[in-house]
């Protein structure tokens, strides 16, 4: 912003110093003080007109710059929200993983368990005959 109104000043007081210039030339030229009064009045038009520009690209900014702290807080809560969801996914896929294996390790028992009866049941028929 200081350079841009140093830029600004730099630039009017380059114009003034033209519009001067060329009012002394006027004046040696034999032109009136009105033409020189008119030239200076719509430089200083035009430099009202930059500054309004400018002064509207400095309130342009500003408040791009507070929409960008209201939005940098909700942007950093939902990167966090991401990563929360992230972890809890990762541990359902444990818990499904988990889940699966005590399905398998239950799948197993079962079958143990209906060896060992079929197991005990050939036993017993073996001790039946043996006791015939």
């Amino acid at each position: 912003e200081a350079e841009r109104d140093a830029e600004r000043e730099r630039a009017l007081q380059a114009e003034v110093r033209a519009l001067d210039q060329s009012k002394r030339r006027d004046a040696e030229e034999g032109q009136t003080t009105q033409q020189a009064k008119s030239e200076i009045q719509a430089a200083e038009k035009r430099a009202r007109g930059a500054e309004a520009r400018a002064d509207a690209a400095e309130a342009r900014a500003k408040a791009q710059a507070d929409e960008l702290d209201v939005l940098r807080p909700r942007a950093e809560a939902g990167a966090a929200a991401e990563r929360r969801l992230r972890d809890a996914r990762e541990k359902l896929r444990a818990t499904e993983d988990a889940s699966l294996e005590l399905k398998r390790a239950e799948a197993q028992a079962t079958a143990a368990e209906q060896k060992l009866r079929r197991a005990e049941a050939e036993r017993d028929a073996l001790e039946a005959r043996a006791a015939e």
